[in-house]
């Protein structure tokens, strides 16, 4: 692994030795669910090296848990109860009492009631099946993987590029990469005069990305970001090396894509995305669990759900749009049928190439040597068909629950996930 993606994989304070025979008692008879992923998390959280202050403060936290329960439900009570009784009917009181029910039996964090919006009928039932809590596993199992097969694929942009480069999956094509002040990779062919999109190899959610618009005045090209103007392909290059130089991480310049025109007529004419999670056991071949698109608003050039993009599920026998989802507002996110920026119809809509979208995940996961059992895809839709824009080893849980509303742990994604750490420390 190189160094520039060495600090970015997980950290050594996520190491676990194999459980001993109290944990491997509690592991092994563990259910494919999530109260059975619980058991694993409590078993890394109880492990983690602790200093004897944060061993008193850890047996204080569990004393006052029933009481610090009670206090909690009613503060986030407090928060979003008036607005989930206005616009859905639920008792003040009601919602108090499942909440801290939850509370009790999962030990869920208060605010996940109102973020999963578990207090719908249909969510109620199977409300101990949600979780968000997957980053625990996913960094322990990291550790075991990392220094692995084609594990970096996940960590860096350029390695996943070569990745689908050697594999013959579509992806998008680096222009330019930047590291130390300078330009240290660069295309044979000039930078195209159109829009460009820069962004950070290691980047995750969105952050670091800047679009740089293409314009002509006076038959001379330039691009700028807003605050920036470079006057020609020398000066973009200079500004971008200089930004990574100033954050110190390398970052890439790509062409902005756009999507097909049905896809980019939900959205705010930057880029949309489909997040296609796929979940494999290591034996067998890997099977498409959900797809969501995401869809950028403002003037926003991403489409992450985290910083004010809509999450929208989309049935895989159809290719129809739900309603999207808007959670920018606060909880209960909202739920949108047309684009809040453009009236565009989103709820009913049918994407072109799901089918051939799904194909290439599906095929992308099988060619992964060793294979992760849970990865979120990024897909662009363009006017010829889908390409890869990146893979998550660590997908968000809130993107796959919120629009579509089904349980992660009423799902093979746990069954894949738990088979995989019983594999990886011996239970």
């Amino acid at each position: 692994m190189n160094t520039d993606t060495r600090k970015y994989a997980a950290s050594s304070d996520w190491s676990r030795p194999p459980p001993g025979i109290f944990w491997r008692s509690i592991l092994s008879s563990s259910r494919n669910d999530a109260l059975g992923m619980r058991r694993w998390q409590l078993w890394i959280w109880w492990t983690r090296s602790r200093s004897f202050s944060e061993w008193i403060i850890t047996f204080r936290d569990l004393m006052t848990f029933p009481l610090d329960s009670l206090l909690g439900t009613i503060r986030t009570a407090r928060q979003y109860a008036s607005k989930v009784k206005h616009e859905h009917r639920i008792p003040v009181h009601t919602q108090l009492k499942d909440m801290l029910a939850l509370r009790v039996k999962t030990k869920l964090p208060f605010r996940l009631y109102y973020q999963l919006q578990l207090f719908l009928p249909d969510r109620k039932p199977a409300a101990d099946q949600f979780f968000l809590e997957t980053g625990k596993l996913f960094q322990v199992l990291s550790l075991a993987f990392q220094e692995s097969g084609d594990f970096q694929i996940f960590l860096d942009k350029r390695s996943f590029e070569a990745w689908c480069i050697k594999h013959g999956f579509p992806s998008i094509k680096t222009l330019a990469e930047f590291a130390d002040n300078k330009v240290v990779r660069r295309s044979p062919e000039p930078l195209p005069p159109a829009d460009l999109i820069s962004k950070p190899t290691d980047g995750e959610g969105g952050k670091g990305v800047e679009l740089w618009r293409h314009r002509i005045n006076n038959g001379i090209s330039s691009w700028t970001n807003g605050t920036i103007e470079a006057r020609s392909c020398e000066e973009l290059e200079s500004c971008i090396a200089s930004t990574a130089a100033r954050h110190n991480r390398p970052l890439i310049l790509q062409p902005c894509l756009s999507s097909h025109p049905v896809v980019r007529a939900m959205g705010n004419g930057a880029l949309c995305t489909l997040r296609i999670m796929t979940i494999s056991k290591q034996v067998g071949d890997a099977e498409m669990l959900l797809v969501v698109l995401r869809m950028p608003t403002g003037t926003s050039a991403a489409d992450n759900f985290d910083t004010g993009g809509l999450a929208a599920p989309v049935d895989i026998q159809s290719g129809k749009c739900g309603m999207a989802v808007y959670k920018k507002d606060g909880y209960p996110a909202r739920k949108l049928a047309l684009h809040p920026d453009t009236d565009e119809p989103l709820f009913g809509q049918t994407l072109p190439y799901l089918t051939e979208s799904v194909n290439l995940v599906l095929r992308a996961h099988n060619t992964l040597s060793p294979k992760w059992p849970v990865i979120g895809w990024d897909v662009a839709i363009l006017d010829d068909g889908p390409v890869l824009v990146e893979a998550n080893h660590m997908p968000c849980p809130a993107l796959a629950q919120i629009p579509t509303g089904i349980p992660l742990g009423s799902t093979r994604f746990v069954d894949c996930l738990l088979e995989q750490m019983r594999t990886t420390f011996h239970v």
